[in-house]
């Protein structure tokens, strides 16, 4: 099986968009993530190691294409250790954009990191880590002013008794009739 060991993509967070009502509390924000699959790989010996030592760069098709993609979202650096401990999202292996939702707090820095894996779910290999991508979390620091000079215009339609009483007739339910009625429209 081939694999790349590193995911050749360049991982960007083009943007992050939260709201929240004050800066100590919480908001989900969602961060837009775009990158490059890796098209070669590197062939491996049966103990993960480089076969001659040197990746190969053979294509990533067939047997060797990816199947599937994992981007992981944390609140600290990402190492591969770390990494382990996370849930990753796991994507189609055509995508090169996502949507991340997340949990965040003025103040919070995001990062993101990726894999490319290729395999069948029994026996899945995947790329190294891709480099790291971070955003920090900085929500607006001045409240806007209330609204004022707030108008509202009313129109009501003047209906004959004979508008009035069909109306009445295809409306559901019991109804008074004469002026106490016609006010029940309004």
């Amino acid at each position: 099986m081939k694999l790349s060991r590193y995911l050749f993509a360049f991982v960007s967070v083009a943007a992050l968009y939260a709201f929240a009502p004050s800066h100590a509390e919480a908001a989900e924000g969602t961060a837009k993530l775009s990158w490059v699959n890796p098209t070669t790989g590197c062939t491996l010996n049966d103990d993960g190691t480089l076969k001659g030592g040197v990746c190969d760069n053979v294509p990533l098709v067939d047997d060797d294409a990816l199947t599937e993609l994992r981007v992981y979202v944390d609140t600290k650096a990402i190492t591969a250790a770390t990494a382990a401990t996370l849930t990753p999202a796991k994507l189609g292996p055509t995508l090169t954009t996502t949507n991340v939702s997340k949990t965040v707090r003025n103040g919070d820095t995001l990062y993101f990191r990726m894999t490319a894996c290729n395999g069948p779910d029994t026996a899945r290999v995947c790329s190294e880590l891709s480099g790291q991508a971070s955003k920090l979390i900085k929500l607006p620091k001045v409240k806007p002013g209330v609204p004022t000079q707030m108008g509202i215009a009313i129109t009501v339609a003047k209906v004959t008794n004979a508008e009035f009483d069909e109306m009445r007739a295809r409306a559901d339910g019991v109804m008074t009739t004469g002026d106490d009625a016609r006010a029940m429209l309004f």
